[in-house]
């Protein structure tokens, strides 16, 4: 499942084992291996990573997600995109106020 990054103004924070692309990881998974449940793997080989992104300069901090996905342990996801909005809220301040 594809599921789109939380944008807050100019910084860009992205969940850690979400996807950015237009074309999904599962269909292209689909494709190359006729299955679905490889599209960790399709999403490494397209390149479309939150921590490729980040490496490539797209993005500010990947936002980490409980094993399995944030919608597992939505508390612990919680906690740490709670943290990550705080943090870019304080850079943002020392940079303007600093």
């Amino acid at each position: 499942m594809v599921r789109w990054p939380l944008v807050l103004g100019d910084p860009f924070n992205h969940a850690g084992i979400q996807h950015i692309f237009r074309y999904s990881p599962e269909g292209c998974a689909s494709i190359l291996w006729k299955s679905a449940d490889k599209s960790q793997l399709a999403a490494e080989a397209m390149g479309i990573t939150s921590d490729r992104i980040r490496e490539q300069g797209f993005l500010d901090e990947v936002v980490r997600e409980p094993l399995g996905g944030g919608h597992r342990n939505f508390r612990e996801y919680r906690l740490n995109l709670k943290e990550s909005i705080e943090s870019s809220f304080r850079r943002a301040n020392a940079s303007r106020y600093g």
